[in-house]
């Protein structure tokens, strides 16, 4: 199948992103079409990653603290700074 827009360049898409650092698709997710469904399914077609994996559970775990914040906030209190626990 060829690209329907040959002259219109995806640079959020890199064909390989097994070679992609953890951190760097990390700040890529929900800019442009990057999305955790998006790896999901190259994931399904090219075999699973590590570094993708873990950025797909970052990307889960900073989602769900900004809802948690924002909850907080809308009843009137502060949010909480998240520090990670060290035991």
């Amino acid at each position: 199948m060829s690209n329907p827009n040959p002259n219109k360049e995806n640079r959020f898409a890199p064909k390989d992103w097994a070679s992609v650092p953890t951190k760097e698709i990390i700040t890529l997710l929900g800019i442009g079409n990057i999305t955790v469904n998006g790896l999901i399914n190259w994931q399904h077609r090219n075999g699973k990653s590590s570094n993708i994996e873990a950025a797909i559970k970052t990307h889960r775990i900073v989602e769900k603290i900004k809802k948690h914040n924002a909850e907080i906030e809308e009843l009137g209190m502060n949010s909480l700074t998240m520090y990670p626990v060290f035991s």
